[in-house]
């Protein structure tokens, strides 16, 4: 599976049909390329906002993006295969899982929670690909790589949501978006 940075991070529009139409990858005052630990976003700082909602808390960064974490989970290192979730708004819709950081959670933690949350799934945390903006929905997101090693049968939102996962070859991943 290959992304339009080949592990390199650019500060302009994704190439059309690399997988990221519509995003921008970013390097930030917040993002931290892997040096001193941290693939993504730096743990917060004190100008870091963060806004309570009923039943969730909002991170957001010095630029005003929520921050976010999420991981495209393959099936194997091979990253023939990737595992989508249905949408909480459209269920007709295939995403890949991921949502918000919490205020004192390290990044890559925040993309495993999500991954169990939403897709019952536990693996092997693997690389960054990368820090996407997206425009419209004014979120920043910390995307990595998660090697499938268990999939649950019962997970959080399959029960309080009826989300639903599925296999995908990356070719038909990138016809679902």
């Amino acid at each position: 599976m290959e992304g339009n940075n080949n592990g390199t991070l650019v500060d302009e529009p994704a190439a059309a049909g690399s997988g990221t139409d519509g995003l921008l990858l970013h390097r930030g005052a917040d993002f931290d390329d892997g040096q001193n630990g941290y693939c993504g976003y730096r743990p917060p700082k004190k100008d870091a906002m963060v806004k309570e909602k009923q039943n969730s808390t909002r991170t957001y960064d010095r630029d005003g993006f929520r921050r976010r974490a999420a991981c495209v989970c393959v099936r194997d290192a091979g990253e023939q295969e990737v595992l989508l979730v249905s949408g909480s708004r459209n269920p007709g819709v295939w995403i890949v899982p991921g949502g918000g950081i919490e205020p004192t959670e390290e990044t890559s933690m925040a993309a495993i929670r999500e991954v169990l949350e939403e897709a019952g799934v536990k693996g092997k945390l693997d690389r960054c690909l990368g820090v996407f903006d997206s425009a419209d929905g004014k979120t920043r997101t910390c995307v990595f790589v998660l090697i499938v090693h268990e999939l649950l049968d019962d997970w959080d939102e399959a029960k309080t949501m009826g989300r639903q996962r599925k296999w995908f070859t990356v070719a038909e991943a990138k016809k679902t978006s």
